[in-house]
């Protein structure tokens, strides 16, 4: 089976897909939304599930548009959105760990940290540092030498 859909995400993706691809002269209208996401979720219920494969939504979409091609439209449309909002989420999750082990090794919001400090708290805070070493959304420190934390 093809990648799958999360329920939420094919609910809260479908308004701004809609709005994509009415800007692209395509017409879909809010019964239609509707009906795919009233039809998505019983046909997942039925499953047992809390997502729908590709091709499942497809099949979905393609039951109320009556068109092939604006299904794959939709489809390709959801798929962009979902994707963006997982990695929104891997992100945001991502944040909050740096920011919990920074909190545990005692680094408050702003503070500078410097690898010599840093290791003298143990492994877990090197770890913190390295993390926010690399994911970078961090201020460097003067010449370099170390980082500061996200300000709250």
């Amino acid at each position: 089976m093809s990648r799958g859909l999360r329920l939420e995400d094919i609910a809260s993706g479908l308004p701004a897909a809609a709005e994509v691809l009415r800007r692209q002269g395509h017409s879909i209208g809010t019964s239609e939304l509707v009906d795919i996401i009233t039809l998505a979720r019983s046909y997942a219920d039925l499953e047992g599930r809390d997502f729908l494969g590709e091709d499942e939504l497809a099949m979905v979409v393609e039951a109320v548009v009556k068109s092939k091609r604006l299904s794959e439209a939709v489809v390709e449309e959801l798929r962009r959105a979902s994707s963006s909002s997982r990695f929104r989420e891997r992100v945001e999750r991502l944040e909050s760990e740096i920011m919990a082990s920074l909190q545990a090794m005692g680094a408050k919001p702003g503070w500078r940290v410097s690898k010599k400090g840093v290791s003298r708290r143990g492994r877990e805070a090197v770890a913190a540092y390295m993390m926010l070493k690399t994911w970078g959304p961090y201020t460097g420190g003067q010449g370099g030498r170390g980082l500061r934390t996200p300000r709250a």
